[in-house]
């Protein structure tokens, strides 16, 4: 900051630049949070709940990006965008060392603590364990 005036930066946008399209840092309520799964997860039920958090909140969800591990010989990329999921990539093998089944989510006024719960709630279904990796306000 020189002479009071704010230096531009990736986060901060001044208010009289602002317009729905370009998010204000005071307004906008944008974080990320990944996750890991533990064991192999079931995939029918993890489609399920992420079908249901997409039919939800699915405007709110910037981004989804996630390397999952189905049971089979390598994982399943993932990759979204609001109510958008690609169709998934099936790796034949894991890349070197990275066998870890993980996902990341970018979300716009979703409380972290809303998704972790909801995920939580699904993890007998999924048949894994889940674990918080990261929590980030952006």
């Amino acid at each position: 900051m020189e002479n009071g005036n704010v230096e531009p930066s990736i986060l901060y946008v001044d208010s009289k630049f602002c317009n729905s399209r370009l998010p204000c840092n005071h307004t906008s309520q944008i974080q990320s949070i990944s996750f890991a799964f533990l064991q192999p997860l079931n995939w029918n039920s993890f489609g399920v709940w992420l079908s249901l958090l997409l039919y939800a909140r699915g405007e709110n969800i910037l981004r989804v990006k996630g390397m999952l591990d189905v049971g089979e010989t390598g994982p399943i990329i993932l990759n979204g965008v609001q109510h958008i999921i690609h169709p998934p990539i099936h790796l034949s093998e894991w890349p070197e060392n990275m066998q870890i089944s993980h996902i990341v989510f970018i979300m716009k006024d979703i409380p972290t603590t809303l998704l972790k719960q909801s995920l939580l709630s699904f993890q007998t279904f999924l048949g894994t364990e889940i674990d918080l990796m990261d929590v980030h306000s952006i």
